[in-house]
């Protein structure tokens, strides 16, 4: 196990080390989630295959020999310690769960042992790799007991360690000071003591707690650090002294940084240190330059950063540079440059990636929604403004408008700007017509932003959806939140359909296609829409004449209602109709055909000549309304004779009985021939 040990320790030495980077979390930071594979605070423990390769036959071995010993003297006193080495012999083979049930049996067999700690703080990393945390902080909390009571304070500041870190991952600065504090306390040796003094100061910096971290850096250089301990430290305490405004302090400590030859391979990290502390001091209003400037205190922001990127481009710390210009940008609401700022942070993987990349894609929304409302406000108001001899309906411009506020408003909702929030949600509340179903999501989202200060007003605002809207989602919840009851809808649908019915007697069918189209518009579910449908085209055709409206509608009962009854007493004649429009062949299915009725054959009498057997004529019942032959011999009489092809809804309005109780249209037995898919509202402009 020494010489593996020693073997791992090599290769470790012979990786390149750089720089942590660390960046100041803005309030719109987005914590890295790590879906797959252990946390990254665990990978520094993880030793690769490649690492494994070259004692790969000694990690066996100790597997094969600790077996032995456990078969054959499973109660001599070499148990506990080959039970320590499979244990981590497992662990360095990535084989986690027989590590864990090694450090489980350890555990069980000497709880008191001197291994024990060992053995504790192993399977808690175990867990924590197999991503079982709340397994892992249990067992952790166990290692902290054991240790303190085996007086083992190198197990007792690495578990610290490991709590701060879980408590990291989970976004808890606070919590995660704690047990950096008890590491530094606990630890005997100086190295470790520096590197957890280096850790709680990097949370103190990412926390935005400039004084506090200035600090702690510099209180590194008190214990016993490596020079990489001791170059971080440097730089962020840098960094640390430009943020509280200590400009002269933080240059000359970048200059000493840059100028060390201990230092020589991480220049580019010092430069870009140096352009931040450069955007800094250019954008504090209250400094005052030195009467002798030194060469980085005169140095300008754009030779910052060709300095930075000459060294080494795609240095972590200059994306953290690229990150910050953009949080200033926009915070000083020059979104525009923010969004340039963080397109430029996200080109390499590092802890600020996935917020400047969300930021970005924030930034763009909300650049494209702010163009395209501009000019959609234009373009509405030049339609509201044109003569009446020439104006045209703005309604979809409205809601295109209207679409556009509201993706401005849910950017604003994740930038956590309230009165934005308010403001467009309101736009678009109040600017989209009532008739179009998107309607019911502006008025429900800027009701939801305001409920809590004007509840009064969200409340109005959800009966508006209900009254209009009430069988989309946001109608069904508006319901919830008033408390109405399902017959509601029930009774409104019906209400609707009726009223349409009694104008229609008294012939005020403009009025009565007004409701009959809200039928179809709020309740396209509803076994009222495809009726609603056939009764306005009819009306359009019979008593209106104009055969292209009737058209229109009867081929919006065809797309959405194929399978109703009322389709199918219209399908013929549309067909035919569109085929005479376009001016395209006849098919065959409409063209006149001659019809051989078959004559029965006469059966020979006997003592009676069949030929002169008297001939029956088959009398045929008058037919009522459509006759298939006479559509054969002359298609056009489908558009000369209406009555023949539709029925007219007044007779099926006499023997249409409404229903004399809401519950009657949830009855579970009626048996509905609309088709599953007509629940989507169907946007449709109106015949003028």
């Amino acid at each position: 196990m020494w010489e593996c040990e020693d073997e791992f320790d090599f290769q470790g030495d012979k990786k390149r080390i750089e720089p942590r980077v660390f960046v100041p979390q803005p309030e719109f930071y987005i914590q890295e989630e790590y879906t797959m594979g252990p946390p990254p605070f665990l990978t520094e423990f993880i030793i690769n295959k490649q690492q494994r390769q070259p004692v790969r036959i000694k990690l066996d071995s100790i597997v094969i020999k600790g077996s032995k010993i456990l078969a054959h003297k499973p109660n001599g006193s070499y148990i506990e310690g080959s039970l320590w080495l499979m244990a981590k012999t497992f662990f360095y083979q990535e084989d986690w769960l027989n590590s864990q049930v090694k450090c489980s049996e350890l555990i069980d067999k000497f709880q008191d042992g001197e291994l024990s700690p060992d053995a504790h703080l192993l399977y808690s990393k175990n867990l924590l790799i197999q991503r079982q945390y709340e397994a892992g902080a249990l067992m952790l909390s166990r290692t902290v007991d054991i240790a303190w009571q085996k007086k083992r304070y190198d197990i007792l500041s690495e578990a610290f360690r490991i709590e701060a870190e879980l408590a990291l991952m989970n976004n808890d600065l606070e919590k995660a000071l704690r047990p950096y504090r008890q590491a530094i306390v606990q630890s005997e040796e100086g190295t470790l003591k520096a590197r957890w003094q280096l850790d709680m100061a990097a949370l103190l910096y990412r926390k935005g707690d400039f004084a506090r971290s200035e600090e702690a850096f510099r209180k590194v250089a008190d214990f016993s650090p490596n020079y990489l301990q001791r170059f971080e430290a440097h730089l962020y305490r840098a960094g640390s002294l430009a943020r509280l405004g200590r400009f002269d302090e933080s240059f000359d400590l970048l200059n000493k940084l840059y100028n060390d030859g201990k230092y020589e391979e991480w220049k580019s990290f010092t430069a870009a240190q140096l352009a931040i502390a450069t955007h800094l001091r250019d954008n504090d209003s209250t400094y005052v330059a030195p009467l002798k400037p030194t060469e980085f205190e005169s140095m300008k922001l754009a030779d910052a950063e060709k300095l930075a990127d000459s060294l080494l481009q795609g240095n972590g710390l200059m994306l953290a540079h690229h990150f910050e210009k953009g949080v200033l940008n926009y915070n000083n609401k020059k979104w525009k440059e923010a969004r340039q700022d963080f397109a430029k942070a996200k080109v390499k993987r590092t802890p600020i990636f996935r917020t400047a990349d969300r930021m970005f894609e924030l930034m763009n929304n909300w650049d494209l929604a702010h163009t395209k409302a501009n000019r959609l406000t234009k373009e509405v108001s030049a339609a509201e403004e044109a003569p009446d001899s020439v104006k045209v309906s703005s309604d979809s411009l409205k809601v295109e408008l209207c679409d556009n506020y509201f993706r401005l408003g849910r950017v604003h909702e994740e930038l956590k700007n309230p009165d934005s929030i308010i403001t467009y949600y309101q736009l678009a509340a109040e600017k989209a017509p009532l008739s179009s179903p998107r309607s019911a999501m502006y008025i429900y989202a800027y009701a939801r932003v305001i409920r809590e200060s004007d509840p009064f007003r969200a409340d109005s605002l959800l009966d508006v959806i209900v009254e209009t809207h009430p069988l989309t989602e946001y109608g069904k919840d508006a319901q919830l939140q008033l408390g109405y009851t399902n017959s509601f809808v029930i009774d409104t649908v019906a209400d609707l359909y009726s009223s349409g019915v009694n104008l229609m007697r008294v012939r005020d069918f403009k009025y009565a296609i007004n409701q009959f189209t809200n039928v179809f518009a709020f309740y396209p579910s509803s076994k009222y829409a495809p009726k609603s449908l056939y009764t306005i085209g009819w009306i359009f055709e019979k008593h209106f004449e104009m055969a292209d409206s009737a058209l229109y509608y009867y081929k919006l009962l065809i797309d959405n209602y194929p399978l109703s009854e009322y389709a199918e007493d219209v399908r013929l004649g549309v067909s035919y109709k569109l085929v005479l429009s376009s001016g395209g062949e006849i098919p065959d299915s409409l063209k006149e055909r001659q019809s051989i009725i078959p004559q029965p054959v006469p059966m020979p009498v006997k003592g009676k000549d069949p030929q002169n057997r008297p001939q029956h004529i088959l009398e045929m019942p008058e037919r009522k309304g459509l006759d298939p032959m006479q559509i054969m011999r002359d298609p056009e009489s489908i558009l000369n004779n209406p009555e023949g092809l539709i029925q007219n809804p007044l007779e099926v309005i006499k023997n249409f009985e409404l229903p004399t109780s809401p519950m009657e249209l949830l009855s579970p037995n009626e048996e509905s021939k609309t088709p599953a898919d007509t629940t989507n509202v169907i946007k449709f402009e109106p015949p003028e």
